[in-house]
């Protein structure tokens, strides 16, 4: 699972973000029944237990069910998520409201064969603008005080909390 966010907006009554979430079944037999979920919010709302809750099969919204990956073989998934203005709370940085959201994946499977035939990939990512070169350095966090903007070079940072079995 790689995740590349490829855009920030903020509208007056709503923030979006597009991205594309990159699939590969590096196993040695297809992958079948996969589900991806997603969810996003902010981080102050994405707690280590709320996260572990999610990849539980609490909350989120489902992206693509019933997918099937032959060995090898990846599929790209594309498209955009929002979350209302109305339900963040800003986060105060040199008194300003900011933003720092998250977006996590569970992404479970089936296989045929010996075993317990039942896979999961799930992870959480940290969003914001990029302060250097991509992928370098952390993420800036994202101003709340302006009604609409599209932020430049957005990025994303995998966290520590995620799960594989």
């Amino acid at each position: 699972m790689a995740l590349d966010i490829r855009s920030i907006r903020f509208a007056p009554d709503h923030v979006a973000v597009g991205f594309a979430i990159n699939l590969v079944n590096q196993g040695t037999v297809p992958a079948t029944g996969l589900m991806v979920r997603l969810a996003l919010n902010q981080g102050s709302a994405m707690p280590e237990a709320v996260l572990s809750r999610f990849f539980d099969g609490a909350g989120g919204s489902i992206l693509r069910d019933d997918m099937t990956l032959a060995v090898g073989v990846g599929e790209e998934l594309t498209t955009e998520v929002m979350m209302p203005r109305a339900a963040i709370e800003p986060l105060m940085i040199g008194g300003k409201p900011m933003l720092v959201p998250v977006i996590a994946f569970d992404i479970t499977y089936h296989w045929d064969g010996e075993g317990d035939a039942f896979g999961q990939n799930a992870g959480s990512f940290v969003l914001g603008r990029e302060q250097g070169a991509s992928g370098s350095g952390k993420l800036s966090p994202l101003p709340l005080d302006r009604a609409s903007y599209e932020v430049d070079r957005p990025g994303a940072r995998s966290t520590a909390i995620k799960r594989s079995q």
